[in-house]
């Protein structure tokens, strides 16, 4: 676990009547054995402890600012409430979900630019049901994007980033439906999304560590880091992006780890071409 003086993560609370809220119980009941780093939930706590009982699960409950989560998360499940009740019930959203959901993701956001947090964990949110709030970004990824725009008042363009021990795939479109896809790929839009990964990678990797140096982090082989710093080159060999004929280049693949078994041989490319019909 980090040290106590460490910034805690900031967990949004996501969709009231989803997985989220019994997520966050069962994991904090885990903190010890996952060697979890601190967090907070964002969230109602009468709203919190409800969904605890319903599930049988008495928990240690503590209502906290940011600065006091780190300290408690230890005895207690760390929770900055949302100025505003929740109401909806597992698997029945209600007319408190949207704004809760939506609240929770603006304050862990406003405690990260404020150096409250080191970083933001995101529960799953129901897009049908922030939809008919009025919600008009596509997803947690463009809404993110958006809160940063109007902190720092300049936009740019969000990637996405599926992680585990072995693999990290970065789509070059998200939230699209794949009869789309065709339409909205460029060979522009894939070498600026390598740039993006070749800026961030870095920075990602420093934050994990900090965060909790016990997790397996992103750890790029030498000869792979090599060829992310060439990405801005690629301009000049398009062919080299996606060779093979009738493909299409629909996501960056970079291994996390260093194989040296037959695994390697699948994963030490850059790019993966994955062939579909046009």
């Amino acid at each position: 676990m980090s040290e106590p003086g460490g910034l805690p993560l900031a967990l949004t609370l996501g969709e009231p009547a989803g997985i989220g809220p019994e997520l966050t119980i069962r994991v904090w009941r885990r903190r010890e054995e996952l060697r979890l780093p601190p967090f907070y939930l964002v969230g109602d706590p009468d709203f919190v402890r409800d969904r605890a009982r319903q599930l049988g699960s008495e928990i240690a409950l503590s209502v906290v600012t940011p600065a006091q989560a780190a300290e408690i998360f230890p005895r207690a499940l760390p929770i900055v409430p949302l100025q505003m009740p929740v109401t909806a019930t597992p698997g029945k959203p209600d007319g408190s979900s949207a704004p809760a959901a939506i609240a929770s993701i603006r304050r862990a956001v406003s405690d990260v630019l404020a150096g409250q947090a080191a970083g933001i964990v995101t529960n799953p949110v129901a897009k049908n049901v922030l939809y008919r709030s009025g919600f008009a970004e596509p997803g947690h990824t463009e809404f993110l994007a958006k809160l940063a725009e109007e902190a720092i008042g300049k936009a740019s363009r969000p990637v996405m980033m599926l992680w585990s021990p072995e693999l990290a795939v970065v789509p070059v479109t998200i939230h699209l439906p794949l009869k789309d896809v065709v339409s909205r790929l460029t060979f522009e839009l894939v070498v600026e999304t390598g740039r993006i990964i070749a800026h961030i990678l870095p920075s990602v990797s420093a934050f994990c560590a900090r965060v909790s140096p016990s997790l397996d982090l992103i750890r790029m082989p030498a000869k792979m880091a090599h060829l992310v710093r060439k990405i801005p080159q690629l301009s000049r060999r398009p062919s080299n992006v996606c060779a093979p004929k009738g493909s299409m280049l629909l996501a960056l693949f970079l291994p996390t780890r260093s194989f040296t078994n037959e695994r390697a041989r699948l994963t030490t490319l850059l790019y993966a071409c994955i062939t579909t019909r046009r």
